[in-house]
């Protein structure tokens, strides 16, 4: 019952906000490992990156 009650609650949750959303999570954590790792380049790159996944998912 547990499962079935869960599985409801997932499709009913707008599947694509929540894709979007973590696609610009990704972009901000990109945007701070590259800022890291090369400077302001990567910093540019993984913001890029984050909100061209947001905008075509």
């Amino acid at each position: 019952m547990k499962k079935n009650k869960k599985k409801k609650m997932l499709d009913d949750f707008p599947s694509r906000k929540v894709i979007k959303i973590s696609a610009v999570i990704g972009g901000v954590v990109g945007a701070i490992y590259g800022y890291y790792e090369g400077g302001l380049i990567g910093l540019f790159v993984g913001l890029f990156v984050g909100f061209f996944l947001a905008l075509f998912l």
